[in-house]
């Protein structure tokens, strides 16, 4: 596979760390001065850190960049900008103008119209990790809509205990809680074509207050959720286990009206069977949150 000229220009920045002047760019790569010259400004425009000095071209090296050329092989597979109104919105566009890809990943440094599940802000301030996975399922009931971000909440919970060796606690029915603080929630959307579903969005957002391996994280959310959705049968076993609330009274909020009660079951859309002091309910995914 050859690889082109943005790539190995910046490979060979990152191997010298001493500025390097375009007429050895040149001669490395086999392209003209001015097409270096270009280049160069298309990586700095794309968000590289180079400097242009008396004496060459030197990378500013930057740890966990989340631009696309920083996932080698799987470039092609995502798609960056800076800051946008929301992951979700252009993935859906994508999705909508024939330009989405399988496994392809939208994603930012920052967002500035985020959504809740609920529909309200959800906040993205520079420092978290902002991405929606577009899926092409195979053979994908609309029964099992709910899978997905299931398995989203399956993979932040093993990856984040994991890599960031904090308490981490499952909330029904897409949310990731540490030490009382939400630090993670899942948004997805689906379009069904003769009652199969034939894409799913999985929009996630995850803020820690502090600094983590963004991309290592990213890439292993991925994998694991790709992983779970070839066996689909493992999922609903796996989320109710990583969310531990059957057989324990948890307080649920449904259209700001509290419910209290013993979680008795969840099936596989994800809805919840309540009992409380005198009858049982159903608690939906769309309007309602565990609060405990």
């Amino acid at each position: 596979m050859k690889v082109n000229s943005k790539t190995q220009i910046i490979n060979i920045l990152k191997q010298n760390p001493a500025p390097i002047s375009g007429e050895l760019l040149s001669s490395k790569i086999g392209i003209s001065r001015t097409a270096i010259w270009k280049n160069i400004n298309s990586l700095i425009s794309q968000g590289y850190n180079i400097e242009k000095t008396n004496n060459g071209y030197q990378l500013i090296q930057e740890e966990d960049l989340l631009l696309p050329m920083e996932f080698k092989e799987d470039e092609e597979l995502y798609i960056y900008k800076k800051s946008m109104n929301s992951t979700m919105f252009l993935a859906r566009d994508l999705i909508h103008l024939g330009k989405a890809k399988n496994w392809s990943v939208v994603l930012t440094e920052e967002q500035e119209s985020g959504i809740s599940k609920d529909g309200s802000r959800f906040n993205s301030p520079l420092g978290g990790l902002y991405f929606t996975i577009i899926v092409k399922p195979n053979n994908l009931a609309l029964k099992d809509v709910n899978l997905p971000p299931m398995a989203g909440v399956i993979a932040i919970n093993e990856i984040l205990s994991k890599e960031l060796e904090i308490p981490i606690q499952s909330r029904w029915p897409f949310e990731t809680w540490s030490n009382n603080i939400k630090i993670s929630g899942i948004l997805h959307d689906f379009s069904v074509i003769s009652n199969k579903v034939s894409w799913v969005t999985v929009g996630i957002g995850i803020y820690t207050g502090f600094k983590i391996p963004r991309r290592e994280i990213l890439e292993k959310i991925k994998f694991r959720i790709k992983d779970l959705l070839s066996n689909p049968g493992q999922i609903l076993p796996l989320y109710i286990k990583k969310l531990d609330i059957i057989g324990f009274n948890h307080t649920f909020l449904v259209k700001n009206i509290r419910y209290q009660g013993l979680v008795n079951k969840i099936d596989r859309l994800g809805t919840l069977e309540l009992r409380t002091f005198d009858s049982s309910k159903n608690i939906y995914i769309g309007d309602s949150t565990q609060e405990d």
